[in-house]
């Protein structure tokens, strides 16, 4: 399982949901930023009227078209002040950096997190096995308690005690391993596993 998690870690792109968010934005922004473009393209147009009673296209295609029930124009215009035009272009190019670096930043953050989580994850089942270690060898100490209580060379009172640590062993041991599942948990729903 530990190469899996190094893999997911360094994959974390695909799974979490938080980045899955950043191409839609920046579509979005790319969108925008060719819409900002042709804000600043001169605008040409080409007009064509039929001056007359009828609108029935299949009696002006018999016509001659330059004759003098037709009017033609032909409109250009170009914005007087481009520096508009390019100051929105240069903001929306600029926020699509941004928001690429934001993005970076996320992935490193979440990977930060998770290899975080993933250390932690370890240390803890270091721990459970000290913890485990620990919880036998206080059944160990009782069963001889057991055995020398049993020859008549301990009292009930040394028996208890033995008996009340090995419990409170046995608990810190249900204690660090229900610790170490939260972690996992947390690290599976940071890999983007659990939603």
């Amino acid at each position: 399982p530990t190469d899996e998690i190094s893999r997911a870690i360094l994959e974390i792109a695909t799974g979490n949901p938080t980045l899955q968010l950043y191409p839609y934005r920046l579509q979005r922004l790319n969108i925008e930023k060719k819409l900002q473009f042709q804000e600043l393209l001169p605008d040409v147009q080409f007009m064509y009227n039929q001056l007359g009673k009828g609108y029935s296209l299949s009696k002006t295609l018999n016509q001659p078209f330059f004759e003098n029930n037709f009017r033609y124009g032909f409109k250009f215009s170009l914005p007087l002040r481009l520096s508009q035009g390019r100051g929105n272009y240069q903001q929306a190019r600029l926020q699509i950096r941004i928001t690429e670096l934001e993005q970076g930043y996320r992935q490193r953050s979440l990977q930060n997190e998770a290899k975080n989580l993933y250390n932690e994850w370890n240390i803890m089942g270091r721990q459970v096995e000290l913890q485990q270690g620990a919880a036998n060898g206080f059944e160990q100490l009782l069963r001889t308690e057991l055995l020398r209580f049993s020859n008549g060379e301990s009292s009930l009172f040394l028996v208890n005690t033995r008996e009340v640590r090995l419990l409170e062993a046995n608990l810190q041991l249900i204690d660090a391993k229900a610790r170490r599942c939260l972690k996992r948990l947390e690290l599976d729903f940071q890999l983007g596993r659990l939603l």
